[in-house]
């Protein structure tokens, strides 16, 4: 399984950045001649794209294991649009290619009670793989039940918080 480290991801992605933007022809002649991104961008594959008749779906991360599968953990909220900051959950999918088809699995993290700093919703999945195990961080709420107020007097509700696992199919 090959991952960056978020530094490495980091100088990678400017580099990149960097390559972009600078002149396509630096010994010289016309300075003029650039790389434009927006020429190069293909359409999506319909396979690339999660979709549900049954649910909103957002905030994807994935990981592909040795054995080639892709693992995908989302959020996602019933329809019709009720609020991602009380009804999201965190769902589980695979496929064979990085690119998709995904089919659903499961849900693996969902409401579990106000009682809880992330009881009432959970969403924006990261999963990271290090030192033979899966990280699943993510923002989770409780309604505002129990937390401290901001200077405003809101309630401060939203929290960052990890789940580990041994496999991207969990148990979280």
């Amino acid at each position: 399984m090959t991952i960056l480290s978020t530094r490495k991801a980091v100088i990678l992605a400017i580099a990149v950045l960097i390559t972009l933007s600078y002149p396509a022809n630096i010994n010289g002649g016309d300075n003029d001649s650039r790389i434009h991104i927006a020429d190069m961008i293909q359409p999506t594959p319909r396979t690339s794209i999660l979709a549900n008749d049954d649910f909103f779906v957002w905030g994807a991360s994935m990981v592909q294991t040795d054995d080639g599968v892709c693992h995908l953990l989302y959020s996602r909220w019933p329809r019709p649009f009720n609020s991602w900051t009380t009804d999201s959950e965190i769902a589980y999918a695979t496929a064979d290619n990085p690119s998709g088809p995904y089919t659903f699995q499961r849900t693996v993290l969902a409401k579990r009670g106000a009682e809880y700093w992330d009881g009432v919703a959970v969403y924006n999945p990261q999963v990271l793989y290090a030192n033979g195990k899966y990280y699943l961080y993510y923002t989770g709420n409780n309604g505002g039940v129990r937390l401290q107020k901001n200077d405003r007097g809101n309630p401060i509700t939203q929290r960052v918080g990890v789940a580990v696992a041994d496999h991207p199919a969990g148990p979280w």
